[in-house]
C-alpha cells in the first residue's frame, strides 16, 4: 500500500509506467486544504522482521535511482524508540482533521505492527523521529537544541529554499549566519528555490564534505544543528522552507540524530554560490484535474472524491491503452461518495495492466483515479507460477505454451474444477481428491495432495469469481491462434492463399504436443467426475480444438469420448445447443454416411436421449466452430437437421405403431419397422405374439431368459428383435 500526496498521484496517472498501481500494490491519495503530504516512509514488516526506511527520496526513479538522496534505516535492535515514535505518527495519521483519505485503519494496523516490534527492541533516545502533524518542525528542534546547551552553527543542505524559512529557523535558534551547501546540480520542483537569495539573515556558500564529491542531482534534505553540548542531524523529508519547518503546512517526517557529547561535526569548505532557479510551477492539465479514490468489490466501484467536485450526475469511464471505454452513469454525493455497477471493468481488472477510473460532470469537471482491486494480489499469490498463464487466457492472448500449462495445472489440482462455480457464482466445496501431481509421477517418495475441501485454495469470493470468468472464458469463441499468428506471408504458409472455411496451418511447435497430452490426461479424469465436470470438459475440449486446432484424428477421438460420456448420463447436462451442435458434427464421422436416411436417424436416436429439442431450429453451428473446422469444414448442417427433423427413429416407430393400436395398423408410415426382417414378411400369427417393450430389457419378457447378444444389439438400436433362444416372439422396443 503507497499513501501518496494528490498532486503525486495526479502525476502518477498521467505516467502509464504505473502498470501495476491497484493490483500488485495498491495507492491511497492524502489530500490537504494547506500544504501536501509529504513524507517519505518505506515499512516493511513480518511477523518476525521489521525495517524503516525514512528519506528524501520520492517513489519516482529519480529518488530510488539518479538523484542524490539521503535515507535513514531503522531498526527494533538500536531504535526501537523511533519505531514508537513512527508509530505515533501513524496513529495520528489514521484521524487527523488535517487530511482527507482511507487508508485509517491500514495506518492503525502497520502502527500496532511497529509497536509489537519495538515492544523487546533496544531503546535509543539518540535516535527519535520527529513529524510536523501536530507540531511544527522548527518548534521541536528548538527543544532539542535547548536539551544540549543551545545552537551555536547551522548547516543546511536543501534542494528547495523560500524567502523566510532561513531567518525563521536562524531567529529560532538565536543564530546570526547560516551555512548553506553549495551544490552544482538540484533537482527543480513546482514550488521553491535553488538558493536562498532573498534570505536577511547571512548565508554562507560551502560544500558539505560528505556531498561535494557526488555531482548528481541533490535531493537530499540534511539539518546539522551543532550545540553547546552536543548536535542534532535532521534528515527527512523537510526543505528548508516554511511550508516545511513551519506551523499549518506540509506533513514531514523527519530523523533527529540527536549527540549529547561533543564530536565530530560536519567538514566544511568555503564554496561560491549557484545559478539561482526558481521553481517550475505545476502543469495546468494537472492542477485542474480532480483525483478520486476507487476499489472494485465484485462488479461495483465503490468510489470517493479527494478533492473538490461538483455533486449530481456525472459519467463514469475508464482510461486503457487504447484510449476512453464508457462504464455507466452515477450520482456523486454531497460528501464526495458514488458507486457504479461495472461487470465489464471486473474482467478487465483481472488482465488490464492499470485500471484507471475517470468521473466527468456535467459541468465538465473532470477526477481520475487508480482503482484498487484488492482480489487481484491474493488470488496470484494463490495461482504462483501459473498466474501468468491463466491471465494470458482472460485477455485472449493465450500461446500453445499457456494453454498447455493451464491444462496441466487444472490436471495436478482437480479440485480447483471441481469447486469453481457453476455460473451462478454460489460457493461449491471440492471433494478431497486422490490424484497426485504430475511431478509426484517421477518421485514417489514426492507424493503432494491438493488441498482438504473447504480448505484456503477456495474460500474467498474473489476467488470464486476469478473462477467464474476463467471458465466462462472457454465457451468464448476466438478461432486458432495460429489464425492470429503469421499470416500470408509468415514463416509456415509457404505464400499459398488459405482457402476459406480450411482448417488453419498450424506451427510445428514442441508446446502443442505438450498441450494435447496434459489436455487428453484432464479431459480423461473429468469425464470420470460429477455432471459439472462432464460440462466443463465439454468446454474445455472445444476451448483446445478452436484455440489449438489438432489434426482431425485428435478432435474425434475428443468428440466420441464426449458423446459417449454424455450418452452415458444425459439427464443433467445443460449447455443443450452446444451439445446438439456437437452431435451434428459427431454424425458427419459415421461410416454410413452416404446413406443419409440411416445417417439422420442414428444421429436423431442420439439426440433425443440427449434431451434435445428436435421441434425447434437447428443450432449455432458457431458454438462448436472448433469442432467442425477440424472435422466438417464445407459439410450441409442445414440439410443434415432438416433430414433429422423429418424422419423417426424405429423407436419413435415403434411407439406410436403401439399408440396407433398395435401391429395391425402397420403400414407405409412405418419405414424403419418394414425394413426389418422380423416385420417385413411377418404371418398372422406372428402378428398375434409380437410384445411390446416400454424399456429395453436384455432377457425375454415372456420366459425371462436372457436374449442371444446379437438379437439385444438389433433391440437397442433398431428397437425390433426376436426371442430366438426360447418362445421366438418378436420384440418393439420403445425406449430411445
Amino acid at each position: 500500500m503507497i499513501l501518496a500526496d494528490v498532486s503525486g498521484v495526479r502525476a502518477a496517472l498521467a505516467e502509464y509506467g504505473s502498470r501495476c498501481a491497484g493490483r500488485v500494490y495498491h495507492i491511497e491519495p492524502v489530500a490537504m486544504d494547506h500544504g501536501c503530504f509529504h513524507p517519505k516512509l518505506v515499512a516493511l514488516t513480518s511477523p518476525t522482521e521489521c525495517h524503516l526506511l525514512i528519506g528524501s527520496g520520492n517513489l519516482t526513479f529519480g529518488g530510488w535511482g539518479t538523484n542524490l538522496e539521503c535515507v535513514e534505516h531503522l531498526h527494533p535492535g538500536f531504535a526501537a524508540d523511533a519505531l514508537q515514535d513512527v508509530a505515533g505518527f501513524l496513529e495520528s495519521l489514521a484521524t487527523s482533521p488535517r487530511t482527507r483519505h482511507a487508508a485509517g485503519e491500514d495506518c492503525i494496523a502497520i502502527a500496532t505492527e511497529l509497536r509489537r516490534a519495538a515492544a523487546p527492541g533496544n531503546r535509543n533516545a539518540g535516535i527519535r523521529v520527529i513529524h510536523s502533524l501536530d507540531r511544527p518542525i522548527i518548534e521541536q528542534l528548538l527543544e532539542i537544541a535547548g536539551e544540549i546547551g543551545g545552537a551555536v552553527r547551522l548547516v543546511v543542505a536543501s534542494p528547495f529554499h523560500d524567502t523566510s524559512a532561513i531567518d525563521r529557523l536562524c531567529i529560532a535558534l538565536a543564530l546570526d549566519r547560516v551555512f548553506v551547501h553549495s551544490h552544482p546540480h538540484t533537482v527543480q520542483g513546482a514550488f521553491g528555490a535553488n538558493w536562498p537569495v532573498a534570505a536577511k539573515t547571512p548565508v554562507d556558500p560551502v560544500k558539505i564534505s560528505l556531498l561535494e564529491a557526488d555531482d548528481r542531482h541533490l535531493h537530499a534534505k540534511a539539518f546539522e544543528i551543532v550545540c553547546r553540548h552536543g548536535r542534532i542531524v535532521l534528515s527527512g523529508s523537510a526543505n528548508a522552507t516554511m511550508a516545511a519547518l513551519g506551523a499549518n503546512g506540509n506533513i514531514e517526517l523527519c530523523v533527529a540524530r540527536i549527540q549529547r557529547d561533543p564530536g565530530q561535526n560536519w567538514h566544511l569548505t568555503p564554496a561560491a554560490a549557484p545559478m539561482p532557479s526558481g521553481a517550475m510551477g505545476e502543469g495546468e492539465e494537472h492542477a485542474q484535474c480532480g483525483v478520486l479514490r476507487a476499489v472494485l468489490k465484485a462488479d461495483l466501484i465503490h468510489g470517493s472524491m479527494l478533492t473538490p467536485f461538483p455533486s449530481g450526475a456525472a459519467a463514469v469511464s475508464r482510461l486503457t491503452a487504447s484510449g476512453l471505454a464508457q462504464t455507466g452513469e452515477t450520482v456523486i454525493d454531497a460528501d464526495g461518495h458514488f458507486t457504479v455497477a461495472a461487470r465489464d471493468v471486473e474482467r478487465d481488472a483481472w488482465t488490464a495492466e492499470r485500471l484507471v477510473l475517470r468521473v466527468t460532470a456535467s459541468s465538465g469537471a473532470v477526477a481520475e483515479g487508480f482503482v484498487s482491486f484488492s482480489e487481484f494480489a491474493e488470488v496470484q499469490r494463490r495461482l504462483g507460477s501459473v498466474a501468468p498463464h491463466l491471465f494470458a487466457i482472460l485477455a485472449s492472448t493465450e500461446t500453445p505454451e499457456d494453454v498447455a500449462a493451464v491444462m496441466s495445472w487444472f490436471y495436478e489440482h482437480p479440485d480447483y474444477i471441481s469447486s469453481a462455480p457453476n455460473g451462478g457464482g454460489a460457493a461449491h466445496h471440492p471433494e478431497r481428491s486422490g490424484e497426485v501431481s504430475l511431478a509426484s509421477l517421477l518421485d514417489p517418495d514426492r507424493v503432494e495432495i491438493p488441498p482438504a475441501a473447504g480448505g484456503d485454495s477456495t474460500s474467498t469470493a474473489g476467488w470464486r469469481r476469478f473462477m467464474e470468468l476463467l471458465f466462462a472464458s472457454f465457451r468464448e469463441r476466438r478461432g486458432p491462434i495460429d489464425g492470429e499468428g503469421d499470416g500470408e506471408d509468415g514463416p509456415e504458409s509457404n505464400g499459398d492463399p488459405v482457402k476459406p472455411g480450411a482448417p488453419p496451418q498450424r506451427r510445428h511447435r514442441t508446446e502443442l504436443d505438450g498441450a494435447f497430452v496434459h489436455f487428453e490426461k484432464l479431459l480423461d479424469l473429468m469425464l470420470r467426475g460429477s455432471d459439472e465436470n462432464r460440462r466443463r470438459a465439454f468446454r474445455l475440449a472445444h476451448f483446445v480444438c478452436d484455440r489449438l486446432a489438432p489434426e482431425a484424428a485428435r478432435v474425434r477421438a475428443y468428440l466420441e469420448k464426449l458423446i459417449a460420456a454424455f450418452l452415458e448420463r444425459p439427464e443433467t447436462l445443460g449447455d443443450e445447443e452446444g451439445i446438439t451442435a456437437a452431435t451434428l458434427v459427431w454424425a458427419t464421422q459415421l461410416p454410413n454416411i452416404a446413406d443419409v436416411a440411416a445417417n439422420a436417424r442414428a444421429t436423431r436416436r442420439r439426440l433425443l436421449k440427449l434431451g434435445a429439442d428436435l421441434t425447434g431450429s437447428m443450432p449455432d453451428m458457431n458454438a462448436v466452430q472448433g469442432f467442425a473446422r477440424a472435422l466438417a469444414p464445407d459439410f450441409d448442417f442445414p440439410s443434415l437437421w432438416q433430414h433429422i427433423c423429418s424422419i423417426r427413429t424405429p423407436q419413435e416407430e415403434v411407439k406410436a405403431l403401439r399408440l396407433a393400436g398395435g401391429i395391425a395398423y402397420l403400414g407405409p408410415s412405418f419405414p424403419s419397422l418394414l425394413s426389418t426382417a422380423e416385420l417385413k414378411d411377418i404371418t398372422a400369427a406372428e402378428r398375434k405374439r409380437v410384445r411390446f417393450l416400454l424399456r429395453y430389457s436384455e432377457a425375454c419378457p415372456c420366459c425371462n431368459l436372457v436374449l442371444p447378444s446379437a438379437q439385444t444389439s438389433r433391440l437397442r438400436e433398431a428397437g425390433v428383435a426376436r426371442a430366438t433362444n426360447c418362445c421366438g416372439r418378436i420384440l418393439l422396443c420403445e425406449e430411445i
